[in-house]
């Protein structure tokens, strides 16, 4: 036994302690993922990614459901523009003309005011 631990580099370990960190992770309990979110009109099934405004069905590409996502978590910040880029666009050259693209076609869907301008970004408007 103790060739195939070494040859498939298998360390040994006593149950008891496989059980000792089992249990401590049970204890810390896990981090519940929020599956739908409802701000006002708005309502955000994260599961099956399907977005209703005013109860009626919405579809989003999937860049435009990342960012109503985004905004919606957190609907008091304030995302600035260079952020957003980073995390929903990383490789592209567009630059800022890309992320308004987008933020114009969620309120073409959603409405005008789902999506604030601030000075120093985006913020759900919801």
């Amino acid at each position: 036994m103790s060739y195939y631990l070494h040859r498939f580099g298998i360390k040994p370990f006593s149950l008891e302690e496989l059980l000792a960190r089992v249990r401590a992770l049970l204890r810390r309990g896990g981090t519940t993922r929020q599956t739908v979110l409802e701000r006002g009109p708005l309502r955000m099934e994260f599961d099956s990614r399907k977005v209703y405004w005013n109860q009626r069905l919405v579809s989003l590409s999937d860049k435009e459901f990342a960012l109503l996502e985004r905004l919606a978590l957190h609907p008091e910040r304030v995302f600035g523009v260079d952020e957003l880029l980073e995390k929903l666009f990383p490789n592209t050259e567009s630059g800022h003309r890309i992320l308004r693209v987008y933020v114009h076609r969620l309120r073409e869907k959603l409405g005008e005011n789902v999506i604030a301008t601030l000075p120093g970004g985006y913020v759900l408007g919801v």
